[in-house]
């Protein structure tokens, strides 16, 4: 049952208002709360309002400021719902690009589920170790998107035996054992990992360059290059659920009725398509779309 808004009452008979409230917010619950108590220390306040309260209000109430807080956080809750999905990197000079993700997560990922424990957060197409664990240790409203390129690839890709200017994208590939956690999360029937392709097609002269572009065209076999790797680990079960389901509900959408069959089968993935190369550009995938 949703609610548009809960009054919350610190004194309650079993549970505290502040136990309350700190397991609502931990399971990603976003409903506005008015705390409304006769507890008027200022670290009282200061705590509620940390663990998440959107409002404190102090007994005895006057009824007209009580209905008047409850219309402002009413009609502030209406926009509250848009998610913030986010490209997790740090971009200073001085940061390795290979330790960018992750010390975005304590710089800038951390603080902001602290100070905003209700807001949703997609921490896009994720690339290392840390990421993984700390999205899955996160509260429920904080997930993580995968491209297929992360499931397949570490950094030897682009850099042995020369540049491969098409396996760069940004955030980069990692070494192997991130892609491993990575690719664990993601075929760990999880919900709070979901697909997300970050596909961009970049035409070959502008990856072929003496400063390339950043991006991995992947679309056209994304579904092919995602099962490939489930099936590899034995996940074939967690797949529907990578692909179709744990991202709409997250979001809060209902399911796509539509459907799509993979089955076992040679898929041979072009060179290029036209004046792009795409992702697994003249390999063979053990699946295809029926």
């Amino acid at each position: 049952e949703s609610f548009d808004l809960v009054v919350l009452d610190l004194g309650l008979p079993r549970l505290s208002g502040m136990q309350v409230l700190t397991r609502a917010r931990s399971r990603g619950q976003t409903v506005p709360v008015l705390i409304l108590t006769a507890r008027d220390a200022t670290g009282d306040k200061v705590s509620g309002l940390d663990a998440g309260a959107d409002d404190y209000l102090v007994k005895p109430i006057d009824l007209d400021e009580l209905t008047a807080r409850i219309r402002a956080l009413t009609r502030r809750s209406a926009g509250r719902a848009e998610p913030l999905l986010i490209h997790g990197e740090v971009t200073d000079q001085d940061v390795d690009i290979f330790d960018r993700e992750a010390v975005f997560i304590e710089r800038t990922l951390e603080p902001l589920i602290r100070d905003l424990p209700a807001l949703k957060i997609v921490f896009e197409h994720i690339t290392t170790a840390e990421a993984a664990q700390f999205v899955a240790d996160a509260p429920a409203n904080v997930a993580a998107t995968i491209t297929p390129q992360h499931l397949h690839i570490n950094r030897n890709a682009m850099l042995v035996g020369g540049i491969r200017p098409h396996a760069y994208c940004l955030p980069v590939a990692k070494r192997e054992h991130h892609r491993l956690a990575v690719r664990n999360a993601a075929t760990s029937g999880s919900p709070k990992f979901f697909l997300g392709t970050d596909s961009a097609p970049h035409a070959v002269h502008t990856k072929e360059a003496s400063c390339g572009c950043a991006g991995i065209f992947n679309a056209p076999f994304a579904l092919e290059s995602y099962i490939t790797a489930f099936d590899q680990d034995g996940a074939l079960d967690r797949f529907e659920g990578f692909a179709s389901e744990h991202g709409p509900r997250f979001y809060g959408l209902p399911l796509n009725e539509a459907t799509v069959t993979l089955k076992r089968g040679e898929t041979k993935v072009p060179e290029r398509i036209g004046e792009v190369v795409p992702f697994h550009a003249g390999e063979t995938l053990g699946w295809k779309l029926v």
